[in-house]
């Protein structure tokens, strides 16, 4: 459950004016007044409406900066980042080990979605004070503003995060959080360590307002990826497996595997783009195995037969299986399902390569058993 499954607040707000808060996000910043507040939630938590509480406490003590901002899911840690008003601030370095690309699945989730709606209605009052015709005097026009928040249910097709899926979290949306609270976050890096416990936190700072660096005022935003982008890099991976340069079709595939967890790209496409992006995930993980499948298809031409061969092999056809089969756990929407069993052929076709060596070795029952494997994979139903 959420800190708070609906929210009420009512505001009076002076017409004539309203002085924006806008806090500094950094790093770390020393300041021994500083205090620290800390938001524990359970599983099943928004991340927009926790952090979107986590300022409010801030906007109510009129903070002027926010420090060490973080939220851990599990034994996971991802800082909280002013987007695009970098300060004169030493960033946290994370600490733990960074998440590997078998650590992001494409899911449809039933996820909850924050949503927060206002309605402003003026009432005019008198001064208590008459004219000169004895008549009442309106006071400035005043208005009471009514914020009614909720969780509304979405099924959508996600990118997550296997920590995020394992606690139920929903990350924060963004752009929701900058139209309530008026300050431009992101996430920072993820690390993964110690003993898992889910909270948000900060250092509040008050009376504090770092300066920014002149490299900070000409800093630039990084470009945001599309699904044009990620699929540019899915192209070039394949041209590069197809011209058999392996070690850069890797490192392609997780570029655009990276590129799709940058932001919650998936949840802002509608439905049909969003099968066609999970599908181009699907194929960048299926060309991260190249390096393998390279390195296996030398080792079945590369020595004379001998138990050594046979175990090499083997266990080359077992890493490629599993590595493979770990498509379906990563990718888990329908537009998968080609690569997968693209996946198959593939393997099906190193066991025809060994099933040749064998022969060529004079090894025909073994090679009719390699052959009978490749058949049953390129058989077996989806």
């Amino acid at each position: 459950m959420g800190i708070r499954a609906w929210l009420v607040v009512p505001v009076v707000v002076a017409a004539c004016a309203n002085r924006a808060w806008r806090p500094a996000v950094v790093g770390e910043l020393h300041d021994p007044a500083a205090r620290d507040v800390r938001l524990a939630f359970g599983d099943g938590q928004n991340g927009t409406e926790i952090v979107l509480a986590m300022l409010e406490q801030a906007k109510a003590a009129r903070v002027s900066a926010i420090s060490s901002f973080a939220v851990q899911v599990g034994s996971c840690t991802r800082s909280i980042e002013s987007d695009g008003q970098p300060v004169a601030a030493t960033r946290i370095e994370p600490v733990g080990d960074a998440p590997q690309p078998d650590d992001l699945i494409v899911v449809r989730a039933q996820e909850t979605r924050y949503s927060c709606t206002r309605v402003a209605r003026p009432t005019p009052s008198t001064s208590g004070a008459g004219d000169a015709r004895g008549q009442p005097q309106l006071a400035p026009t005043r208005s009471v503003e009514s914020k009614d928040c909720s969780l509304l249910p979405v099924d959508h097709v996600v990118m997550r995060h296997r920590t995020d899926l394992d606690h139920r979290f929903v990350p924060p949306d963004w752009a929701e959080v900058a139209k309530q609270a008026g300050v431009q976050l992101r996430f920072g890096p993820m690390r993964c360590a110690g003993p898992p416990k889910s909270e948000l936190r900060a250092r509040f700072h008050e009376g504090v307002n770092p300066p920014a660096t002149a490299a900070a005022q000409h800093a630039t935003l990084p470009t945001l990826p599309t699904p044009e982008t990620i699929s540019a890099l899915v192209e070039r991976a394949q041209a590069a497996a197809l011209t058999r340069k392996p070690d850069e079709a890797v490192e392609l595939a997780h570029q655009a595997i990276s590129a799709s967890a940058a932001t919650d790209l998936l949840a802002t496409l509608d439905e049909a783009r969003r099968e066609q992006l999970a599908g181009t995930i699907a194929h960048a993980h299926f060309l991260t195995v190249e390096i393998e499948v390279d390195k296996l298809a030398r080792q079945i031409q590369a020595r004379d037969i001998d138990q050594g061969w046979a175990t090499e092999v083997g266990a080359g056809l077992d890493r490629i299986a599993l590595r493979y089969l770990r498509i379906k756990d990563l990718v888990r929407v329908p537009s998968a399902m080609p690569w997968l069993r693209a996946a198959e052929a593939r393997l099906a076709e190193l066991h025809l390569q060994v099933a040749a060596r064998l022969e060529r070795a004079g090894e025909t029952t073994a090679a009719e058993r390699e052959r009978e494997k490749a058949r049953a994979l390129t058989a077996t139903p989806q």
